[in-house]
């Protein structure tokens, strides 16, 4: 077989013109934006500038994907879900309330800050005692994403209809973000996003930025209330979401790992766009991750 010799072969240099997005569904970029970077062969190279200023600013949900979708030029549309926050009465520990195992699980909880049920598995095993019937079932309760109010939304009309989703959301429900998305291809496409357990301040923060870099994916970290939400600055396949969430997943408790176990029963994340419950202010940004 006759190879090419180094004059016939190609110069390949280190950076990518962007393909259009018909030929280059995940890699397209919109070239007259401060918030695209270039394609490299390794992947996308974010110019983290513009981005660290929309940190500063300490944009809200709908800025940062507004941005997002600026970047990804070839995202033809968005999903946003109303969801109905859970009664009260589906907590895991309802059937313990008042007991002296709750009383400890929840003040291990607060001491370590780990999830509940984490915190009450473990009492009952230290204890020596066997988990109340239905509390088994109360924690592996699901409540669908197919159940909430969808709305379909133009990438070009992100801003306004979002303002319109969020004034209409009751006392009883919250507004998220689907990280499904509909290429100009057709092709389905995912925004990556997490959810965070890692109490917000300097030692939170700090363990959030650094799993978030170790994921490989350039994003913004917002401060959520409680702990952080991650957005990825670039949309990506349903299988790459996969294997994002599964590497997350090795970072709990930092990660909210039921969280987790939630999106990848339906194939897709959701985060919050509006307050709900005792959360009443809108997430904002606090950092750029870069990788």
């Amino acid at each position: 077989m006759q190879l090419a010799s180094d004059q016939t072969r190609p110069h390949r240099t280190p950076v990518r013109a962007p393909r259009a997005p018909t030929t280059y569904a995940f890699g397209a970029v919109q070239e007259k934006s401060p918030f695209v970077g270039y394609n490299f062969e390794a992947g996308d190279f974010v110019l983290g500038a513009p981005w660290r200023q929309l940190v500063k600013s300490k944009a809200s949900p709908g800025e940062v994907l507004t941005r997002l979708l600026e970047r990804n030029s070839h995202v033809h549309s968005v999903e946003f879900l109303v969801i109905k926050l859970p009664a009260a009465d589906r907590h895991p520990h309802k059937n313990i309330k008042g007991s002296s195992l709750e009383r400890e699980a929840l003040e291990l909880r607060a001491s370590h800050h780990i999830p509940f049920w984490m915190a009450l598995t473990l009492t009952a095993e230290q204890r020596k005692e066997i988990l109340p019937a239905g509390l088994i079932e109360a924690a592996g309760f699901h409540r669908s994403m197919s159940d909430a109010a969808s709305f379909t939304v133009l990438a070009k009309d992100v801003g306004p209809s979002l303002a319109g989703i969020q004034s209409r959301v009751a006392e009883n429900q919250m507004a998220t973000l689907s990280s499904r998305v509909q290429l100009v291809t057709g092709e389905e496409a995912h925004i990556p996003m997490l959810d965070f357990r890692a109490p917000t301040g300097v030692t939170g923060l700090d363990a959030v930025r650094r799993v978030s870099s170790r994921l490989g994916k350039p994003g913004v970290i917002l401060n959520s209330g409680n702990s952080y939400h991650y957005y990825g600055l670039s949309v990506c396949p349903q299988q790459d979401l996969f294997k994002f969430l599964g590497s997350a997943l090795l970072y709990t408790p930092i990660v909210d790992h039921r969280w987790i176990g939630h999106q990848l029963v339906e194939g897709r994340c959701a985060l919050r766009v509006s307050s709900a419950g005792a959360s009443n202010e809108l997430p904002f940004t606090v950092e750029y991750v870069d990788v």
